[in-house]
């Protein structure tokens, strides 16, 4: 039986880089991958507020073009009023710049629901969020919409610069202090001048941070079970690996005579298939070695006598001087010498068998058909001494494992 034993991976299992990594680090690194995908659910989180302020500005525009036909077709006198109303209703800071410089504003009219959070005065929750809002707008690449300030002057405001000039509807997204989105939109009036809306879409930022908390939660659950369950398989892989790997070496050095390694009988997975072979073949190469051993203890034992003999027949030479006696001391070492060159070409055909076997193919042999085959060649070529040889097959045929030629000669 010839080993080959090479320093290079075949091609169908060789893993490159990665097979510096550890096998429950790859398992880890495997389930943390779908965990990567999952987390892209943030990406998506992010189109969805873009879509959602998309729909908002598309609602501001909306608004305050129908502002502006509602304001055109009120009288001067009523304005302030309709102002007042539309406010209230719609939730927005109305703003109305004349032709003639004058101006109206629901603020100064009693209407104050556009107000900004200052986020100094806001607790450690909402800072931790607008922190979380930060980050995750970072990785994303979210755009990074200008910060809202309050202009005294209309014209300072550039949809309403759009709207006057232009006279078409113009609106912006901005952004404030507490990164809630801002959104003004400006409509021409049909008697000259601009109209202006304001609203802080704070509902916006609660609804995206609360999927937000949900993704993370749900994020969070299957980390904890994607970890778990690589420990898990780490634990249902890697220890036994690494028991049949320990064994394997103790048997290779052998530091321990009686090496025991694990079966691990209630397996039946490819594991289980693995311990058993190995550990077969540790107790067929530890019942090798043992057939060594008493191999050289047999041989040891029967060099000894034929030796003693000799030696015996060589000493008694020098001491005795009638040659009968001489004549049969020299017979004794002739025969011993006979004995020693058959016990040695014994020995070597012993060694020779052992390595013939573990060379030789076994195949299924059907004994009787073979011992039915021998009785025949027996037969034609003639029984000595009028000798009848009869073989009572069994009912079926009996089949074995092995080389026919020398099941043959053992017969024979």
């Amino acid at each position: 039986m010839t080993i080959v034993v090479t320093d290079d991976d075949p091609r169908d299992l060789s893993l490159r880089w990665s097979g510096q990594i550890s096998l429950t680090q790859r398992i880890l690194l495997v389930n943390l991958l779908a965990l990567l995908l999952l987390a892209g659910g943030f990406f998506y989180l992010d189109s969805y507020r873009s879509r959602i302020v998309d729909s908002r500005v598309l609602q501001a525009t909306r608004e305050a073009r129908l502002i502006a036909e509602a304001l055109g077709a009120a009288s001067n006198n009523g304005r302030s009023a309709l102002v007042r109303r539309l406010a209230r209703d719609s939730g927005a800071r109305i703003r109305i710049r004349m032709p003639d410089g004058s101006e109206r504003d629901s603020r100064a009219l009693g209407i104050r629901n556009f107000t900004l959070v200052d986020p100094d005065r806001e607790g450690w929750d909402q800072r931790t969020a607008r922190f979380l809002d930060g980050v995750i707008d970072a990785v994303v690449g979210a755009p990074r919409t200008p910060l809202y300030r309050d202009r005294t002057d209309p014209m300072r405001w550039p949809e309403v610069r759009v709207a006057s000039r232009d006279r078409v509807i113009a609106a912006t997204v901005w952004r404030a202090p507490d990164r809630t989105p801002v959104i003004t939109a400006a409509a021409p009036l049909f008697q000259g001048g601009v109209v202006m809306t304001a609203v802080n879409a704070r509902d916006i930022t609660r609804t995206v941070r609360i999927e937000r908390f949900r993704l993370s939660v749900v994020l969070l659950i299957v980390t904890t079970f994607s970890v778990l369950l690589s420990l898990f398989l780490a634990r249902t892989i890697v220890r036994p690996l690494r028991r049949l790997a320990r064994a394997a070496v103790r048997v290779r050095l052998g530091r321990a005579r009686e090496v025991v390694v694990p079966r691990l009988p209630s397996r039946r997975d490819e594991l289980g298939m693995l311990a058993r072979a190995l550990s077969d073949m540790s107790l067929a190469l530890r019942a090798r070695i043992d057939a060594t051993e008493a191999f050289a203890a047999d041989v040891t034992h029967e060099l000894k006598n034929p030796l003693a003999s000799l030696r015996s027949a060589v000493d008694g030479l020098e001491r005795v001087g009638d040659p009968a006696l001489r004549a049969q001391l020299l017979a004794i070492v002739q025969d011993d010498v006979h004995r020693l060159d058959r016990l040695i070409g014994d020995i070597a055909e012993a060694s020779r068998l052992d390595a013939q076997l573990s060379r030789a193919k076994f195949e299924l042999i059907d004994l009787d058909a073979m011992v039915g085959a021998l009785l025949a060649q027996r037969e034609a070529r003639g029984m000595e001494r009028r000798v009848a040889i009869r073989y009572d097959a069994a009912l079926g045929s009996t089949y074995v494992l092995g080389e026919e030629g020398r099941l043959a000669r053992v017969i024979e």
